[in-house]
């Protein structure tokens, strides 16, 4: 719980969790920052690909750790490599595929916090490879994940 004193988080800290196929570090939750922020690293494994979504009630941020991904914010589609950042203010679509041969990862926040932790452990109890779509759409449905094409 945030003191006022500050908070950091080293390279070995922080929880993760496998979702979807892919490894996902809870780093820095709404209960480190006093609601303000959740902070996330995902991992998008070769021929991943996150469907573009909106938030109703957060906004979204995002930079491009490692590998290559196509990101989608709004109508625009383009290839994202490490140093690239986007920005998803609520109502706005965004997604990401990870078209290359590589992992790529990428640094999330999502503010104002919104309970990541509990949608990531949410996600982690589905079974193993492809997801059943009823079951998926009721979690996106409890966090804010409105699927769009």
């Amino acid at each position: 719980m945030t003191t006022g004193a500050g908070h950091i988080v080293l390279a070995s800290e922080g929880r993760t969790a496998g979702v979807l196929g892919a490894p996902i570090r809870l780093i820095s939750l709404g209960a480190d920052t006093a609601g303000l922020m959740d902070v996330l690293e995902a991992e998008f494994p070769a021929g991943m690909n996150f469907a573009a979504h909106v938030h109703r009630n957060s906004d979204e941020a995002f930079y491009v750790l490692e590998g290559e991904l196509l990101m989608r914010i709004g109508e625009r589609n383009v290839p994202a490599s490490p140093g690239a950042f986007g920005f998803a203010p609520r109502g706005v679509a965004h997604g990401f595929e990870n078209r290359g041969a590589e992992t790529a990862k990428i640094l999330v926040w999502q503010t104002p916090a919104w309970g990541a932790e509990r949608f990531v452990d949410a996600l982690a109890q589905l079974r193993a490879g492809p997801p059943d779509m009823d079951q998926l759409l009721q979690i996106f449905q409890r966090f804010d994940f409105e699927p769009v094409s």
